[in-house]
């Protein structure tokens, strides 16, 4: 192809009207070509001048349907150069057409998100600027309407344990930006829920030095909407507690300025009256939130402490457990003595009062907790978990826990012989509530190192 044949076509084209429609894959195939094979860099400027009238001259349904259906066949091909190409003339496109496409956007998030993950680098460079050039071709009350279709395709793009190439490159996040934030803030819930957890894929799947502009623009609109979360279901307020829990393990520093907004985030969540999923994730966060933010511990303690014991919902009281548990794993180095006492005590008393499994189960977790500090557990164990101790269902479930979650904290008191009796004992329990645990701490003991190990459990099991 000549200049003046380029040149030429350029204004021929955006007279053609629709009779354009039908030599529209002929044209495109020929022009794709042309560009792929040309080395003169000025006749393949007036190529791609020919290639972008052509773009915006698409003024009818035939030929944007054309154009859609050979675009998604190259953006598929073989040939990496053929899918660069597609991904350059579909960035053209979206730069000068006014057609309306909005049709055919849930695929291409897919496509271009897909491709930034492509082996070939050329096309994963490729497919950061096409994106950007999409974005910016959706008006601004409509970005919402693709968010659902963004997370899912972030969701299933990469691999455990590395980012996305893409993701890394300057334009993508910030691309993504406006659509999840539009998603989250003024979507309806389904679309809440999904940008919430895009967040999440994102800071997973993102090296932290190219996430670290957006902290801002995602940690802000997250919590400014968990603040709101009595009017919206379960599914959102869990998706923005578990987004906001991946944001302190991946990339904790980032989010340093906002950890007082978090606990008070947190800590409030773990008394809603609306769901055990909420809580649950608002324990797992407050947790993670502990793990790097070491400050006012002991207050945070008194506080779940009191709560709990205060709280007339024995459901909500076990969250409140729960969440104890995590904040003294994670920061039991940190943790004051008579804050730890506190803990112990309120593990004592739950010997004595009368409360639903869920809340045990939370108080078995609270045990194990001080793995690291066993000898402050002795006296529970002597009164409670030892051979010969009267049976009740906590204690089955903290043996449980302690196998599954702490194996090595009973050989830590050296009193491992004396609590395989006591799971016999309590095996033999008419209750089911004890008997159950039990049966089920013994046929893990039997493969959970280093119980299974131990001759001493063959001895006292039998085979």
């Amino acid at each position: 192809m000549t200049a003046f044949n380029a040149r030429a076509l350029a204004s021929l084209v955006t007279v053609a009207g629709s009779a354009l429609s039908k030599r529209l894959t002929v044209i495109l195939t020929a022009l794709v070509r042309a560009v792929e094979n040309e080395t003169d860099m000025e006749l393949k400027a007036d190529i791609e001048g020919a290639v972008s009238a052509l773009l915006g001259s698409i003024s009818d349904l035939e030929g944007l349907q054309t154009l859609m259906l050979l675009l998604a066949g190259w953006v598929k091909n073989d040939s990496w150069t053929r899918r660069v190409s597609a991904l350059n003339f579909f960035k053209t496109f979206c730069e000068v057409s006014t057609i309306d496409f909005s049709l055919y956007r849930p695929d291409w998030v897919r496509s271009l998100v897909t491709l930034m993950d492509d082996r070939q680098v050329e096309v994963v460079e490729a497919a950061v600027p096409a994106f950007e050039a999409f974005v910016k071709s959706i008006e601004k009350d409509d970005l919402d309407s693709i968010v659902v279709t963004l997370r899912r395709t972030i969701e299933s793009t990469g691999a455990p344990g590395r980012t996305v190439p893409g993701f890394d490159i300057k334009g993508s996040v910030s691309s993504m930006v406006p659509v999840i934030v539009a998603g989250l803030t003024t979507g309806n819930n389904e679309q809440r829920e999904q940008a919430a957890y895009a967040i999440g894929d994102l800071v997973e799947r993102t090296e932290e030095i190219a996430l670290k502009p957006y902290v801002v623009p995602f940690t802000g609109p997250l919590i400014r909407v968990a603040t709101q979360a009595t009017a919206f279901p379960p599914g959102v307020k869990v998706a923005i507690l578990k987004s906001l829990g991946t944001m302190l393990e991946h990339i904790p520093t980032h989010v340093k300025p906002f950890f007082p907004q978090l606990s008070r985030t947190f800590v409030k969540s773990c008394s809603d009256s609306s769901s055990l999923a909420v809580r649950n994730a608002a324990a797992k966060s407050l947790g993670a939130l502990t793990k790097s933010n070491q400050t006012r511990i002991d207050a945070l303690v008194t506080e779940l402490i009191s709560t709990a014991q205060s709280s007339e919902d024995d459901a909500i009281a076990a969250s409140l457990v729960l969440a104890l548990a995590y904040v003294v794993r994670y920061a039991i180095t940190t943790t004051s003595a008579s804050s730890k006492e506190a803990c112990i005590s309120m593990l004592e008393s739950a010997f004595r009062e009368r409360h639903d499994e869920p809340y045990l189960h939370g108080m078995a977790t609270l045990f194990t907790s001080f793995e690291s500090s066993p000898e402050l557990l002795q006296g529970v164990v002597r009164s409670h978990i030892l051979q010969g101790t009267p049976p009740s269902v906590l204690s089955s479930l903290i043996i449980l826990h302690t196998v599954e979650d702490a194996p090595k904290l009973f050989y830590a008191i050296n009193c491992v012989p004396s609590v395989l009796r006591k799971v016999v004992e309590s095996i033999g329990e008419s209750v089911p509530a004890i008997s159950r645990p039990a049966r089920e701490a013994k046929e893990l003991i039997r493969t959970t190192p280093p119980f299974c190990d131990d001759d001493s459990v063959l001895a006292i099991f039998g085979t």
